[in-house]
This record gives structure tokens, sequence and C-alpha cells, in this order.
């Protein structure tokens, strides 16, 4: 009996950081963020600038796959107000979301600069 043993492909999987969430950013980069969010349908007034935003995916065979963002939301009620957060009601409530990634973020000008 031959036996056959599978070379398994191996899968790794990223992070990254778009925004800190506790660092200041450029009004240029904030647009930039902001016209990327809405790229991928995701209205930029409703996510809390304080948390991070982060693209997570998968690396398959040298290609990413499976990009999702990943943000913190506003909990709005019907008229589209913020919630308070039950435990501190200086503070307003957030949900953690994952959107699938349609559109890549462009690259940092500042970056090449």
């Amino acid at each position: 009996m031959t036996r056959i043993t599978l070379v398994p492909n191996p899968i790794d999987s990223f992070i990254t950081t778009v925004v800190s969430g506790n660092a200041e950013i450029s009004e240029e980069q904030r647009l930039r963020v902001c016209a990327w969010l809405k790229a991928n349908g995701i209205d930029p007034k409703d996510v809390c600038s304080s948390r991070p935003i982060t693209v997570e995916g998968r690396i398959y065979q040298g290609r990413k796959r499976h990009q999702v963002i990943c943000f913190s939301e506003f909990h709005l009620d019907e008229t589209g107000h913020r919630y308070a957060d039950p435990r501190d009601s200086t503070t307003a409530m957030v949900i953690q979301r994952a959107v699938r990634q349609k559109v890549e973020l462009e690259p940092d000008p500042e970056a090449s600069a």
C-alpha cells in the first residue's frame, strides 16, 4: 500500500493598521481614508475615529484574499442619533463591524516623499 502525504498550502493571515485611533493624522490622510471608506460602502461619519481601523485577511499562494475592513461604528437609533454607552454615559456606544473590502486604500503619498 502506497501512502501519499499531502503537502499543505500555507495560508498566512495579516492585519494592516490603517488608522491606530490614538494618533493624530493629517487632513489629507483623513480625506484619503474617508474616500476609501465611502468606496467600500461605509459612511465615515458613523465610524469612531478614536478606535483602530484595520484591514484583515489571508495570503494564499502569494495573493491577498478575503480582505475585510474592521472598525468600530457608532450604534444609532432609528432617527440616526448615537446611543450612550451604558457603562459610561459620557461616551457613545460603538459596535465592532467587519465589511468585505471591495476597493483597496490608495498608496500613502507621504510615504513616497
